[in-house]
This record gives structure tokens, C-alpha cells and sequence, in this order.
């Protein structure tokens, strides 16, 4: 008996493959039978695909499966599968399939979220925001094309259409619907509630069927006109799920690098994952035959390509690589600038950037080709790195596909980087992953375990292990460049501000995007006591700065002491390097660290504070050390000047006698209330009495009296609303309160001062909505209090100091 042909098409937004797919002494084969131009055609609004040619195209490439005498057992279409059409009760198309990629076809997230805001669609579906999904082009429909929808019996997307046209079954494939935005790829349903809240029609969305359904016969009609019979099997019609599927390895949870324009990095996972950490970090997911894809995309190509375009000189992709290969230049650039956006003058943005971080400049085509190459792998490494650790996932290989999966040099560089096995190939993914699904409905495969060996042996794999000879100097060396350039930008951060947080803050989140913790922060030691200075935490990570706060030192004096002696790094294993306190114990065996590393912060001997991070990625321990080692040596210096400059402004705008503010901070205080327009109250007070004191008793007993006063108000306002005016006058001023609760802290004064023996103070009070008048109003507090302090010297029978 012969061998069984399998017909994979696959559609593009420009191109159509037809391959016949066969399998023959236990290794697949695959003959490309047709390939076609997409066309489109002009419509009321725009451009649309031309379905009906696209049919044309799809029946002619299976009418040459019977002209080279090799008849499909059965047929399958994979594709694109954002764009659809609508068609009404008769089947017609009463919407023609638009090019949806650019969005001018669909709403904007204004309009989407007057239905539903964008976190809580994540939430729903698991995917980031693309205006090219059905969900925003039917919304357009039905906002723009009034009655389209509302007419519709069904919405489809182009293959699973084009299925319906070869056998009259009008179903959706489940990697198609779970593409679409409006599906709960979890359960495996249309995702009623959030259709229902788009208000579009639920009737118009088909049944789903699993890859690998057979559909039944091709319709009569058809195989009339082609000349021979033949089923209809779903395979993976949306063409990423298609491409996965083809993987030539059975790990678990495979990553998967698509090396394109933009490259999607992404890991096989059990259940999608709808979190509000994946949609911050830009996280999507998609289905697969056997599970869930969870990816992002980060740069691609897309700069090299741009090189050659901008260099004038005639080569191609692999030519460049080949430049790039031989140049021993190490810079390395951040592609996550936003200047690298758009890929306008790539070169000279590339120069631009190495020059402001002080590396070496590229200077020949090739060098920068280096440079960008690097480049792009230290992003890929970082987002595998950073996927693993969002899933809790240990993958054990990378499959590498798309336009540089044939790369030797890149494929090779991921592999050193990252440590894992890398595997690329085979190429046309897409149609092997078609024809495979075909096949297991075909017999030919028991399931995807089987089918997967049967591509390892069957294409060109290429496998790329992480270099064993690493050359030790050359590692090195790498290792601290790059802990060097970092150092240098933290450095920049922090004496290149005036705002002393900002820099602290920018540094942590430098040393964070550098090793991938859970957690970077400076912890001070001040006196008797430990505070948490500054925190980063990853998204997902609860912040701590607000309970690290005066923490007695003695608590954890044996870790504090290790530290300022020489560093400690803690592992849950149990291997602890000095430094056991029973506070880091009991969070190691709660199991909120599993590492930990920490440097002090020194000024001259002495130990002011740590800078340390936890739950980082072990394997990139040397570079972690070195890094917080010198940058360690900029804090403390900055954090040493900052603490003394915090004195000399303490000392200048505080009272020492009593602690509260002195007049300067006073005028600087109303100056900046005279700019604003607040609510505030102001109460002026003044000590009686304090000349006879002074007289009879001395200053010292006049100094106490004054205590006394401050500490009177100090029991009713807040410390830091309290002004010491000059000799025996205060000043109180509230600003943004309310005239209520002012009045109550008045009244609540008086209490106290009616109540206090031998003790008295004259008050003045006034209150506006407007702190513009403050001046005004401080003035008036001041009169009153006057009038007040006359009184008080009347009825005391008491001559005026």
C-alpha cells in the first residue's frame, strides 16, 4: 500500500503555500505543490482581501495535487486569523474581510473602554491589547457600520471560512477563537459575559471544534471541480499555534524564540495565565493544541535590517552576521530606549547611545552589525530569564524559529548566554505543525509525542550546546565591562540629580532590571536603630519599606555585624555564610527568600547601612557581588553627604530649644502657602508672663516656660505646624484643613490652658479658604492675640511687658 498524502495550506496577508505532506519508511516528507499572490480589492471603505480569488487559488493548488497524480487523504488550512467576515442568514457576506493590521478598522481604547476598561479585559481573556483582534474590529462594526452586525448570523475568520466554503460546516477551530479576544481559553468557550458587556449579538459565534476534527467530505460542487475526494481536518488554524506545534522536541515546557522583525519569546504553559503581573510586564497568551502559549514580544530583526538598508551596500541578512562575527567589539546598547522605537537612522542612534554610556563606538558597518547583535541577545537573555521566573517554570531548551533561526552565530550566543540547549528548524513550521494534526487524524501518528521524533529525524535540526570551552578571561572580562557600564550609569544617577530620591530610586531600579530580583533596597542603621530607606520590588512583590522601620539593632546584631564585616549571601539550602539572625531565619523557612545578598555601606569605619537584593538569579552571582560592591562605595558617599546636609537644614530651620520650627522655616512655609490656594487656619500665641520670670527667677526658668508653651501645642497640633516666631511667640498654621477641625484643635487648646496652673498664654486665631490671604490672616491671628494678651494683663491687674 502506498503512502497517504496529507494537503497543508497555509495563508499569509501576502503569500498562499500549498505542501503535500507524506510519510514513508518512518520519516516525513513535504513537496510544495502551489504557492499564490493575496489579493485585495477596493471596497465602499477601503481595502479589502479578495475572498473569492483566494478560493480560486485554494481549489487550483488542490486540482495540481491530481495532476502530479498525488491525491490528499485530507486537506487542512492554517493562517492569520484576525480578520473575519460576517455573513447573514443565507451565508452571504454582508462584511468583506478587511486588513485589520493597522487598526484603521478598529476602535480605539477610548471606545473600549466605555464597555469595559483594559485591565479588566486582561483579566477576562489574557491578552494584551492588539487592535488588529476581532474584539476591536467588531466593535468598530458595530459602532461605525451601522446594522452589519446586527444583521449577521455568524462571524468567521478567513480559514475557518474558507473550510466552510470546501464542506458546508460552519464551525471555528479553538486556536482561531482563542485568538480572537472573545474567548475564555481556559474553559474553552466563547466568553458570553464579555460579549454580552460589548453588547455585540452572541448568536453570531460559531461552535468550536478541536484540531484535529474531521469536518467531512469536501462539498460535491468542489470535488466536481477538482476532480477527487478527499476529508476536511481542522489542523491549528491560527498559524502561531500551528508553528508550536511543530516544535521538534517533547520537553514539558519548552521556550520558543520567533527570531522575526519583532522576536516573541514564550514558554509553554498548563493553564493561561490572566494576572495583573503578566498584563503589566505585556505578557499574552494564546492556545495550542496541547496547552497554552505565554509570550511577549521584544526587538527582533528589525535593527539589523535596518543597518543594511542604511549602509548602502548590497548584502543580505546572513552576509551582515557574518560582518558581525568577526568583530571583537563587547558595547552593548539598550533597545527598551525609546529611541529605538522606530528604526529611522539606526546607525547613528546605535553611535549616539554607546557614546553617551562612554563605550566603544562602532565604527564600520560591521561593528555596529556586533554591537546590535549583542545587543538583541542580552534583551532575549534577560526575557528568558524573566518568563521563566513569572510562570515558576525551569525550561531545559530553546527552539529557535523564524528568519534568524538558521543563524549560527545568534543560535550559539543564546545558547552561552542563557546555559540552556538550543534547537532551530525546521523551517515552514507552520505547514509541518498543518500537516501533523492532519496526520494523527490520519492514523499516521498515535499523538504529538510520535509525531514530534518523527520531525526530529525527518528535517534539518540544528542544535547548538552551551559552550563547555568558556575562554575564563574572556568570561571575565565580559563580566565586569558590563558590571562597569552599570556602575557608571548608577554613578550618573546619583551626582547627575538634584533630587537625591529620584537618583537613589533610578539606581535600584538599574541594579533591578540588572539581576532580575524580587527586591533591591538600602537599609540605614542610624543610632540604636535599622529603617528601610529605599525599596524596588518587581511588580508582583509587596512592598516592605513601611514595616522595616526602627527595628532595635540588638534584634539583629549577629547579621548586621557579619555585613559590615564582609558581606553575606544566604541560600534556602541552607548554606548560610555568617550573619544568622532569627528575624532572616524565620523569612528564609516562610519561604519568602530564597537568596539573599547584601554589602555594607560604610563611612570611613564605620557601618551606616546596607544595599542589598533577594530572590535574584543565582547563576549570575559574580557580576551580582561585584556590582553591589561598587556601587555600594557611591551610596554610602551620596547617603553620608545627603544625611549631613539633612542636618544642616535641620539645624537651620529648627528651633533648639523646643524642637518645633524656627522663624525661617516659618517665612519660607508662608511664602509657599502665599502661591497656593488652600484652606488655612493660623493661630498666634504668646507665653504671659515670661519678663517677670526671666526677672525674678532667671532665664533658665524662662527657658522651661517656653518648653512648657511648645509642649502645650505640640499635645494639640502636629509637630511640624508648630513655629517658634521669636523669644515668646508662636505660630500654628494648618494649611489644607477644614474650618471644623481647626476650630476643635482650638477649642481643645483652651481646655488645656484653662486647666494649666501657674501657666498662661494669650491666643489669636483667624481662618480663610484662600492661603493666598495668609499674610493677611497672620496679621490679623497677631492683633488678636495682642487684644487677647491686654486683656489678660486688665483683668490680672498686671503692667504690660
Amino acid at each position: 500500500m502506498g503512502a497517504e498524502y496529507y494537503l497543508s495550506i497555509c495563508i499569509h496577508f501576502e503569500e498562499g503555500w500549498h505542501t503535500l505532506f507524506y510519510k514513508e519508511n518512518d520519516v516525513l516528507h513535504m513537496e510544495e505543490i502551489h504557492r499564490f499572490n493575496m489579493q485585495k480589492k477596493e471596497c465602499c471603505d477601503g481595502l479589502v482581501f479578495d475572498i473569492d480569488h483566494i478560493f480560486l487559488e485554494i481549489l487550483y493548488g488542490m486540482k495540481k495535487c491530481k495532476d502530479v497524480g498525488k491525491l490528499p487523504k485530507s486537506v487542512g488550512i492554517t493562517g492569520w486569523t484576525s480578520d473575519y467576515v460576517l455573513l447573514d442568514e443565507n451565508d452571504k457576506i454582508i462584511r468583506e474581510c478587511y486588513d485589520g493590521f493597522w487598526g484603521q478598522y478598529s476602535v480605539t481604547s477610548e471606545e473600549v473602554e466605555w464597555y469595559i476598561p483594559e485591565s479588566k479585559l486582561y483579566s477576562l481573556t489574557g491578552k494584551k491589547k492588539a487592535v488588529s483582534l476581532p474584539l476591536y474590529q467588531l466593535l468598530y462594526d458595530k459602532i461605525h457600520r451601522e446594522g452589519v452586525v446586527e444583521k449577521a448570523s455568524c462571524m468567521m475568520p478567513i480559514p475557518d471560512y474558507l473550510h466552510f466554503l470546501l464542506c458546508g460546516k460552519k464551525v471555528v477551530e479553538y486556536t482561531s477563537a482563542a485568538s480572537s479576544q472573545l474567548f475564555d481559553l481556559n474553559e474553552g468557550i466563547w466568553y458570553k459575559e464579555l460579549i454580552d458587556k460589548l453588547e455585540l449579538p452572541y448568536g453570531i459565534f460559531c461552535d468550536v471544534v478541536r484540531p484535529g476534527t474531521n469536518l467531512g467530505k469536501i462539498q460535491s460542487e468542489i470535488e466536481k471541480e477538482i476532480g477527487y475526494s478527499c476529508n476536511v481536518v481542522v489542523p491549528c488554524v491560527f498559524d502561531n499555534a500551528s508553528t508550536f506545534t511543530a516544535l521538534p522536541a517533547n520537553d514539558e515546557h519548552p521556550i520558543f524564540i520567533r527570531a522575526d522583525n519583532y522576536a516573541a519569546i514564550g514558554i509553554k504553559i498548563d493553564r493561561a495565565d490572566y494576572s495583573e503581573v503578566s498584563r503589566k510586564y505585556e505578557y499574552t497568551n494564546e492556545a495550542l493544541y496541547d496547552g497554552f502559549q505565554y509570550y511577549k514580544y521584544v526587538v527582533g530583526t528589525a535593527p539589523l535590517e535596518a543597518i543594511i538598508n542604511e549602509s548602502g551596500i548590497k548584502m543580505d541578512f546572513e552576509e551582515l552576521i557574518k560582518l558581525a562575527e568577526t568583530e571583537k567589539i563587547q558595547s552593548i546598547i539598550d533597545f527598551n530606549d525609546s529611541r529605538f522605537i522606530s528604526t529611522d537612522n539606526t546607525l547613528q542612534k546605535v553611535e549616539d547611545s554607546c557614546r553617551e554610556q562612554g563605550m566603544i563606538v562602532p565604527k564600520t558597518i560591521g561593528e555596529a552589525a556586533a554591537v546590535v547583535c549583542r545587543s538583541i541577545i542580552k534583551i532575549i537573555t534577560q526575557n528568558v530569564m524573566d518568563i521563566q521566573k513569572h510562570v515558576n517554570i525551569k525550561a531545559s531548551s530553546i527552539h529557535v524559529l523564524g528568519m534568524a533561526q538558521d543563524i549560527d552565530y545568534m543560535n550559539q550566543l543564546i545558547a552561552d548566554e542563557t546555559g540552556l540547549f538550543v534547537t532551530s528548524g525546521p523551517k515552514d513550521t507552520r505547514l509541518v505543525g498543518n500537516a501533523i494534526i492532519q496526520m494523527m487524524a490520519g492514523g499516521e501518528f498515535a499523538n504529538l509525542s510520535e509525531a514530534r521524533n518523527c520531525i526530529s529525524r525527518s528535517f534539518n535540526i540544528k542544535h547548538y550546546q552551551p559552550s563547555k570551552k568558556v575562554n575564563i578571561s574572556e568570561k571575565q572580562l565580559r563580566q565586569a565591562y558590563n558590571t562597569s557600564q552599570i556602575a557608571i550609569r548608577c554613578a550618573k544617577y546619583l551626582y547627575g540629580v538634584r533630587d537625591f530620591d529620584a537618583g537613589v530610586n533610578q539606581v535600584l531600579s538599574e541594579i533591578g532590571k540588572a539581576v532580575h530580583p524580587d527586591r533591591v533596597t538600602i537599609v540605614g542603621i542610624d543610632g540604636e536603630s535599622v529603617n528601610m530607606l529605599y525599596e524596588w520590588t518587581a511588580y508582583d512583590i509587596q512592598p516592605m519599606i513601611t514595616t522595616i522601620k526602627n527595628i532595635p539593632t540588638e534584634a539583629i546584631w549577629l547579621w548586621t555585624d557579619a555585613i559590615s564585616k564582609n558581606g553575606v549571601f544566604i541560600q534556602k539550602n541552607g548554606e548560610i555564610t555568617d550573619g544568622r539572625s532569627q528575624i532572616h531565619l524565620d523569612i528564609i523557612e516562610n519561604g519568602r527568600i530564597n537568596n539573599i545578598l547584601e554589602v555594607p555601606l560604610y563611612d570611613k569605619d564605620d557601618c551606616v547601612g546596607f544595599l542589598g537584593v533577594e530572590n535574584f538569579i543565582e547563576d549570575e552571582i559574580v557580576n551580582i557581588q561585584e556590582l553591589l560592591e561598587t556601587v555600594s562605595f557611591f551610596i554610602a558617599a551620596v547617603l553620608v553627604n545627603e544625611r549631613l546636609v539633612m542636618k544642616l537644614r535641620i539645624l537651620s530651620n529648627t528651633d533648639m530649644l523646643t524642637g518645633v520650627y524656627n522663624r525661617n522655616a516659618m517665612n519660607v512655609f508662608i511664602s509657599e502657602l502665599s502661591e497656593k490656594n488652600l484652606p488655612v487656619g493660623v493661630l498666634y500665641a504668646d507665653v504671659n508672663g515670661l519678663k517677670k520670670v526671666n526677672d525674678e527667677f532667671g532665664h533658665a526658668a524662662g527657658d522651661s516656660l517656653i518648653k512648657r508653651a511648645s509642649g502645650i501645642l505640640m499635645q494639640v497640633f502636629d509637630r511640624t505646624n508648630i513655629f517658634r516666631a521669636g523669644g515668646d511667640e508662636f505660630v500654628v498654621i494648618m494649611s489644607d484643613s477644614s474650618k471644623n477641625d481647626f476650630l476643635k484643635n482650638i477649642k481643645k487648646l483652651e481646655d488645656i490652658l484653662f486647666k494649666a496652673k501657674e501657666f498662661s498664654m494669650a491666643i489669636g486665631y483667624k481662618y480663610t479658604d484662600n492661603s493666598m490671604m495668609i499674610d493677611r490672616i497672620v496679621r490679623e491671628a497677631d492683633e488678636a492675640m495682642y487684644a487677647n494678651k491686654q486683656k489678660y494683663y486688665r483683668d490680672h491687674h498686671l503692667k504690660p511687658r
